[in-house]
């Protein structure tokens, strides 16, 4: 389940970069180009980046999301095929079946890790700044 937690982590605590990107735009920090904080707050985790999709080096930190490869994480649909060293799961929507290597799975676990490390050092950076 490292995937799906790892997916939730992030997901769930890139609301003060979102509020930091607002300001960076020229608006309020509550106030997106299309919905105010409480309205954010209540989309689904999957769309949580959509705000920063003009913002290169922060949709940069989005990219090992994939909600498919999530889902399978939580529902424990992800399977390893020792003979192939495949790593496959279903699409929850379609059911399509999804596969990848083992070592391109542990790769998208690690790049998203990384951004939570990135996630982490810039909400460091932040508080520091406010309270040396």
């Amino acid at each position: 389940m490292f995937y799906g937690n790892a997916y939730e982590l992030f997901t769930s605590n890139i609301v003060l970069l979102a509020l930091l990107n607002n300001v960076a735009k020229g608006r309020r920090f509550d106030r997106f180009a299309e919905m105010n904080l409480k309205k954010y707050l209540t989309v689904n985790r999957a769309s949580r980046c959509n705000p920063f999709a003009d913002t290169p080096e922060l949709i940069a930190l989005c990219q090992p999301l994939e909600s498919t490869l999530r889902n399978a994480s939580h529902q424990g649909t992800i399977k390893y095929d020792h003979r192939t060293d495949e790593v496959s799961y279903r699409s929850g929507g379609t059911g399509v079946e999804h596969k990848m290597t083992y070592a391109q799975y542990l790769e998208k676990c690690v790049d998203l890790m990384i951004s939570i490390c990135i996630l982490i050092m810039m909400e460091i950076v932040y508080v520091y700044a406010k309270h040396p």
